[in-house]
């Protein structure tokens, strides 16, 4: 029991992004009543929700797209707090990279669901991202501390599923790229396979998949029929793969490494063209620091060259790859690892090396 519980405070501390900044588009009390979904990302932190039919600011139907699912949010309601694109506001470096997607010509977007995601126990916030019958429900948090169960007669998934549908009907970008955190790695494959289910434009049917330190709890659960929440993953990106999905994933952290909580979920891996990261910049007790870099770490890449491979004339991967790079090392045998630029905070120097998945 007293281990059990050790892991679960390490889990808390790990996966409770306590650190984010709020963004210049919310109120002090933007959380006493339910707010979720589509924000659209400007520079300097600036954001615009997206309304159907309305006209959004950093939003253009032309320009390629990228939408980030974030994960769990013990605390962050009480603390007035969300996901945002800077660095900084997860203990990196003063970068907004949203910005560098921007100048390229993309539209940035982070789908919130804060309020679901802020309970106590992770496998709670998990839940609600498949159905909604969990055991919490889908109950939200609103700033004045209680519980309100008038939210949502869906799961996460479906409703988030309706939001890009609703808001992106316009689409016709040459690319869409769904990416996730944590928990919200979950959400990234699961909408994309929605999608790919709808009776849409194929534009707005994801093409790439980005897991960022991806994180689902151990045990059957009863609103899966007793699978693993780890199981239904790997079916996913099994079944998106086969429509030509390309997936990439990078590990960060140890937090999925918790054998009470955490699913380590090595075969979802194995489908993704798989690089570990090592950001020891932070030291080992650092568990939360080096989860969430894997966001910042993902979308500062795009700002420079792919990585170099050690002994090798091919590119590693990154946010900078092109779908068919990332394609190719998907259905390699071989995986990728931090090498080199390990203790600098920028990816403008990582190195990596090649190893047997």
């Amino acid at each position: 029991m007293k281990n059990t519980l050790a892991f679960k405070l390490i889990v808390i501390l790990a996966l409770c992004l306590s650190k984010y900044a709020n963004a210049s588009c919310f109120s002090d009390d933007s959380f006493l009543t339910l707010d979720y979904g589509l924000y659209w990302y400007g520079s300097a932190g600036n954001c615009q929700k997206a309304e159907p039919g309305e006209q959004n600011s950093f939003y253009d139907p032309n320009n390629p797209t990228i939408i980030l699912f974030h994960g769990w949010q013990f605390g962050n309601v009480s603390s007035n707090e969300r996901t945002t694109f800077n660095a900084m506001d997860s203990d990196g470096p003063d970068i907004d990279t949203a910005a560098i997607w921007r100048v390229k010509g993309w539209n940035i977007g982070i789908m919130y669901w804060t309020q679901f995601a802020d309970e106590l126990e992770v496998a709670d916030a998990e839940a609600k991202i498949w159905a909604s019958n969990g055991p919490q429900g889908m109950r939200w948090l609103s700033a004045d501390g209680n519980y309100r169960s008038n939210g949502l007669p869906q799961s996460i998934g479906d409703e988030f599923t309706r939001e890009i549908i609703d808001n992106m009907a316009d689409f016709s970008g040459p690319n869409f790229r769904l990416s996730g955190h944590s928990l919200g790695s979950q959400l990234a494959l699961l909408v994309s396979l929605n999608l790919h289910d709808s009776l849409i434009p194929r534009e707005l049917q994801p093409q790439r998949v980005a897991l960022l330190d991806p994180f689902s709890t151990n045990n059957g659960k009863s609103y899966l029929g007793g699978d693993w929440v780890g199981e239904r993953m790997r079916d996913i990106a099994v079944d998106l793969k086969s429509r030509d999905v390309v997936i990439e994933a990078y590990r960060s952290s140890a937090v999925a490494s918790t054998i009470f909580i955490g699913d380590s979920n090595d075969a979802l891996l194995d489908e993704a063209a798989y690089t570990e990261l090592r950001p020891w910049y932070f030291n080992a007790l650092q568990i939360g620091e080096k989860h969430s870099a894997a966001i910042w770490h993902y979308f500062w890449s795009f700002d420079f060259d792919t990585p170099r491979v050690l002994f090798s004339n091919s590119r590693a991967i990154s946010a900078s790859s092109s779908d068919d790079a990332v394609r190719d090392r998907m259905n390699s045998n071989r995986s990728l690892q931090h090498f080199s630029g390990m203790f600098s905070e920028s990816p403008n120097d990582d190195v990596m090396r090649l190893i047997r998945r």
